[in-house]
């Protein structure tokens, strides 16, 4: 466990911006309402919040289960990962079906099968081949990339890639009863928000909520805001559902 503990936090993925603002975007967009948006995108972010699923402080089969799907020593995470669009699918079925447990394993789901977009040719272990790049940090995870570990996390990196993520949700979430926003009407707002000059490095993470929020209140009026702690109240329901209670 020692070894856990010297794992910068720069091993985490996209982050809130993308996890539960971006999401919650797409749910709407889909015709979800606010609330289930909520908690659909709520649980999307709370993956990294949660203390099983948080992807610093875990064993490396952990970290690939949550953050890295289908990585392993010898094989890095790649986008678009089939296994994680058919779970993400699977969990979307559950939950339309009436599974009211499924919204947890839609926001892991949701959570994991971003990743394969930013975590795409990185693996959850330790591995000189695919994570040594700047040569500054231990090569687990995407920790040893520009800013401090974080360059993959922030869509102003590689404002296309993100982009084409959040298409491929946008394409996985089921069509909802209501008017629905297609991806042509948003694309432009979103690769407008990600590629601002303003969106740089040091951009605090804050800032780049908020860029999100206007979307969604432009959108939709909606005032949205994630707290963790409204989702840690539903701790132990998750971890059942995800299968990582101890």
């Amino acid at each position: 466990m020692f070894s856990l503990l010297l794992i910068p936090s720069s091993v985490s993925a996209y982050e809130e911006d993308f996890h539960y603002y971006v999401v919650y975007l797409l749910l709407r967009c889909k015709g979800f309402n606010a609330g289930t948006s909520h908690q659909l995108a709520g649980f999307s972010q709370y993956v990294d919040d949660n203390r099983y699923t948080e992807p610093i402080f875990r064993w490396p089969i952990t970290r690939a289960k949550f953050h890295f799907i289908n990585s392993s020593r010898g094989r890095a995470t790649v986008r678009n990962d089939a296994d994680a669009r058919e779970a993400l699918k699977v969990a979307f079925d559950d939950w339309v079906a009436g599974d009211p447990t499924a919204k947890y394993r839609a926001g892991w789901r949701l959570h994991v099968f971003a990743d394969t977009f930013s975590h795409e040719t990185f693996t959850a272990y330790w591995s000189f081949k695919f994570n040594a790049r700047e040569h500054w940090s231990i090569p687990m995870g995407h920790a040893d990339t520009r800013e401090r570990g974080h360059e993959p996390d922030r869509p102003y990196n590689n404002s296309t890639r993100a982009v084409e993520a959040a298409k491929a949700i946008y394409e996985l979430i089921p069509d909802r009863s209501g008017a629905q926003t297609p991806w042509s009407a948003i694309k432009p707002d979103l690769m407008a928000t990600f590629g601002h000059p303003d969106q740089s490095e040091g951009k605090k993470i804050e800032e780049r909520i908020a860029a999100i929020q206007t979307l969604i209140a432009k959108r939709f009026g909606d005032q949205t805001v994630y707290n963790k702690q409204e989702f840690a109240k539903e701790r132990e329901q998750f971890e059942r559902a995800v299968g990582e209670q101890r």
